[in-house]
């Protein structure tokens, strides 16, 4: 059921950065399933859903891990093109992965365009004894980019609800302001018909998820 009157969006977040930064473990821990620390990167695309409140508003994150994607030419850009926001995640104790945000970051919004939310997220932070890249480092190169930024220990949950949020927090700012309007932004509108029924997805992209409880689940593509 709904808990407002407010419209209801799916909205497309994807998690992009080198193997083995965290991308999975974040996704496992926000949308509520077993990680395992021993397993191997997968080679697809895993999907996640969960739905947050954000100021009356529901959003249903739909989130797409590019697990086992080591650089980012090898992700089908379909995948990020009509992204709303960007989880790009490193490693903050593996300087080769910081080195390469500056990348990244252009490529996206190249790709992806002016209006997408990009949050740099600095993972691993309770593996402080190995940390090569200093707090201070990673926000100023956040600030300089002009996106967001935040550091989590997906391992110890920590701030990994707050990393989440915080992207739906800024994706509402814009979803009011009509910045993002259309799945070619990365938002999907749902209209709950009145009376009983989940809310219908007006969206052919969305099928598979369209018959499916999405507060919290995951599949997974092969690419």
């Amino acid at each position: 059921m709904l808990i407002s009157d407010l419209p209801t969006y799916i909205v497309s977040i994807v998690m992009l950065g080198n193997s083995g930064v965290g991308k999975t473990a974040l996704t496992n821990q926000f949308v509520g399933r077993e990680s395992n620390t021993e397993a191997l990167p997968t080679l697809g695309i895993e999907y996640g859903f969960r739905t947050v409140s954000v100021q009356g508003m529901d959003l249903r994150l739909r989130i797409l891990d590019t697990c086992g994607q080591e650089r980012f030419k090898a992700i089908p850009p379909q995948y990020y093109r009509r992204a709303a926001g960007i989880l790009l995640v490193y490693d903050v104790t593996n300087r080769h992965d910081f080195w390469g945000l500056d990348e990244w970051v252009d490529k996206i919004r190249d790709i992806a365009g002016a209006n997408v939310t990009i949050m740099v997220v600095g993972n691993k932070k309770d593996l402080g004894g190995r940390r090569e890249i200093p707090y201070d480092e990673g926000r100023a190169f956040a600030d300089r980019k002009g996106v967001s930024f935040i550091e989590t220990a997906a391992k110890d949950e920590f701030s990994v609800e707050d990393a989440f949020t915080n992207i739906s927090i800024e994706i509402r700012d814009k979803i009011d302001r009509q910045l993002l309007r259309n799945e070619s932004h990365g938002i999907t509108l749902l209209e709950s018909s009145k009376g009983e029924g989940e809310p219908r997805i007006y969206n052919d992209s969305a099928q598979k998820a369209s018959s499916l409880e999405l507060s919290k689940f995951y599949y997974v593509e092969r690419v």
